[in-house]
């Protein structure tokens, strides 16, 4: 379940559970290795990223050497000097819509 009723938590809305946060967080992880990609970083990126995990079968347990790949990865998109921010998601690669054949 991605989502729990709110009033136990004493909330009015829905309650995330640990597994959306768990996902969200993938998400953005996804998102600073890509973006550091846009901006030249790709293989430093790539670097750090492989300290946590190697492939899929592989990857650390240790939520400690997560949250330093994390920093480390931040703190790259932080020190970027404006003119070089990643064109925007909009931009960046937009799905075109199939059209349908004409009859």
């Amino acid at each position: 379940m991605l989502l729990y009723p709110g009033q136990a938590a004493g909330i009015s809305a829905a309650a995330p559970s640990m597994r959306l946060k768990w996902i969200r967080d993938g998400v953005e992880d996804y998102e600073y290795v890509e973006l550091l990609k846009q901006a030249g970083y790709g293989d430093w990126a790539i670097e750090i990223t492989r300290r946590v995990g190697r492939d899929w079968s592989h990857w650390t347990r240790d939520p400690e050497t997560l949250a330093a790949a994390r920093q480390q990865l931040g703190q790259k998109l932080g020190a970027l000097p404006p003119d070089a921010d990643p064109p925007s998601r909009s931009r960046r690669n937009p799905v075109q819509p199939k059209r349908k054949a004409a009859k």
